[in-house]
C-alpha cells in the first residue's frame, strides 16, 4: 500500500475520494499527486454551485506558495479540466472536472451505491490508485464481493455533494 493510501484511515474522505478521484488516474496521476497536504476532499457536485451539475470536484486549501501554483498548472493541464473557483472565505478552491468518457457508465454505477458492477479495469484502477495489494482489505471487499447476497447498493449520504 503507497504512503497515501496506508493514511486513508487517519483522512475522513468521502466515497467519492475513495472510488471517483481514481477516474482521474494514470501512471503519472495517482493517490500521491492529488492527496497532498492541502487536499481537504472530493465531490460529485457543490450544492452552492448547482449549475455546474456534476463531475469531479476537488477542494483543496489554497497556499500561497510556489510549490502549490505549480500543483495548480499540473491540475489546469488534465484533460478533464473544467474549471476552479474560490470555494469559501476558508481560502479554499474547488477545481472541477468533467467526468472521462470511458468513466460515464461506472460513474452512474457509483451514484446507484453498486461499487461492485464497477467494470474490472476500473476496479483495477482503484486498486491501482490508492496502490492496494491482496484480497484482504475494505476496498477489494467492496468491489468483489464473496457471496451474491453481499451485491447490494451502498447507502450514498449527502457527503458525496459538497456543501457549506
Amino acid at each position: 500500500m503507497s504512503i497515501v493510501g496506508s493514511k486513508l484511515r487517519e483522512l475522513e474522505i468521502t466515497q467519492t475520494t475513495k472510488f471517483v478521484l481514481p477516474m482521474l488516474y494514470t501512471k503519472d496521476r495517482n493517490d500521491e499527486f492529488f492527496i497532498t497536504k492541502q487536499f481537504k476532499n472530493c465531490y460529485i457536485g457543490d450544492t452552492n454551485r448547482e449549475e455546474l451539475g456534476q463531475g469531479i470536484f476537488l477542494l483543496y486549501k489554497y497556499k500561497t506558495d510556489v510549490s502549490f501554483i505549480k500543483f495548480e498548472r499540473s491540475l489546469e493541464l488534465i484533460p478533464e479540466y473544467n474549471l476552479d473557483y474560490d470555494y469559501s472565505d476558508d481560502n479554499d478552491v474547488m477545481f472541477v472536472f468533467d467526468i472521462p468518457e470511458d468513466q460515464k457508465e461506472n460513474f452512474e454505477l457509483f451514484k446507484s451505491g453498486k461499487y461492485s458492477l464497477f467494470g474490472d479495469n476500473f476496479k483495477k484502477q482503484i486498486l491501482s490508485f490508492w496502490g492496494i495489494e491482496g484480497t484482504n482489505n475494505p476496498f477489494y471487499e467492496i468491489l468483489y464481493p464473496v457471496t451474491e447476497t453481499e451485491v447490494k447498493p451502498i447507502e450514498l449520504s449527502k457527503e458525496i455533494y459538497s456543501f457549506q
